[in-house]
């Protein structure tokens, strides 16, 4: 059996039986305040680990989905007219939850340059890191990743990869600010590397070309 499939095959019996027992015996009725808090935050930190994997194949599916050749699809040998059909069917969500997951991976994987078959570094490497570490969730990916997509071809790359830094949650804080939040947060980043590039301009005018040598 592939590793991956075992793997993920071992987590779901464990869940299983553990849920299974939890609901048996009633532990969410009997259970202190502080014990519901504590373990709403646990089970949110396992759901963004689980959505970390479902957004890795999602993008993993998208890749082996594009080819040329129809017939090498991976949604060809599925049976399915696209990555989106193929996610809904093997997962059993909603369109919507589908394309967040495609999005989200366009965001956090890196892509496979078509000329040298190379995997290149993904869009936004820190916000990859926050999620696969179980930081951030899909919501939070697409809320930091949306908005800084729009800066792409409007800053320098270094300028968005400082706001790719400062947005998502780390040091392993489970991500405490909403996503609401967090787009206007993300909203003030695009208006910071905004005055930044206008700051870097005006500093340009000022100096002028550089000179050339003398011929």
């Amino acid at each position: 059996m592939d590793e991956l499939v075992g793997t993920l095959r071992d987590l779901i019996d464990r869940a299983d039986a553990a849920v299974g027992e939890l609901i048996a015996r009633d532990a969410f009725g009997i259970a202190r305040d502080d014990d519901i808090l504590e373990a709403l935050s646990l089970a949110g930190r396992l759901e963004r680990r689980v959505e970390a994997v479902l957004v890795e194949l999602a993008g993993e599916a998208a890749a082996r989905s594009g080819s040329p050749d129809r017939d090498a699809r991976l949604t060809s040998h599925a049976g399915c007219h696209d990555v989106s059909e193929l996610l809904q069917r093997t997962t059993r969500v909603a369109p919507q939850t589908a394309a967040k997951w495609q999005r989200a991976a366009r965001a956090v994987r890196g892509q496979v340059s078509p000329s040298s078959g190379e995997v290149l570094p993904p869009f936004l490497p820190a916000l990859r890191a926050v999620m696969t570490a179980g930081e951030a969730g899909v919501d939070g990916v697409l809320a930091v990743s949306t908005a800084l997509a729009t800066l792409d071809r409007r800053v320098p790359r270094e300028d968005l990869l400082v706001a790719d830094e400062i947005l998502p949650p780390r040091h392993g804080e489970p991500d405490r600010m909403p996503p609401r939040r967090r787009a206007r947060s993300c909203s003030a980043c695009r208006r910071w590397c905004g005055r930044r590039r206008s700051t870097r301009t005006a500093q340009s005018r000022a100096t002028g070309p550089l000179p050339t040598a003398a011929a």
